[in-house]
């Protein structure tokens, strides 16, 4: 998440079937496990554009914001869905 956010690109649906991990070994025959982020059909530039996302997954401002005042999709809220997806494994 952090490089993709480096580039100036927010995921805005961190969830259970957008996240893989994988085991690496390296060559002193130890294993790193590896996360990786996929599915970018919402991803977008960060300039707070709009919310959106897997309901179970998506931050509290953002849910709550459906029917009242747009709030900005921001990086805060995608790190929040990274806690739930923990949370749910």
């Amino acid at each position: 998440h952090k490089q993709i956010w480096l580039l100036g690109i927010l995921h805005r649906d961190i969830s259970i079937n957008n996240a893989m991990m994988y085991e690496e070994v390296l060559l002193d025959g130890t294993v790193r496990v590896q996360g990786l982020l996929i599915d970018f059909d919402y991803a977008t530039k960060v300039d707070g554009s709009n919310c959106t996302g897997t309901l179970p997954f998506m931050a509290i401002e953002l849910l709550r914001a459906v029917n009242n005042k747009p709030v900005k999709h921001t990086a805060a809220h995608d790190l929040e869905s990274f806690i739930y997806l923990l949370c749910w494994i």
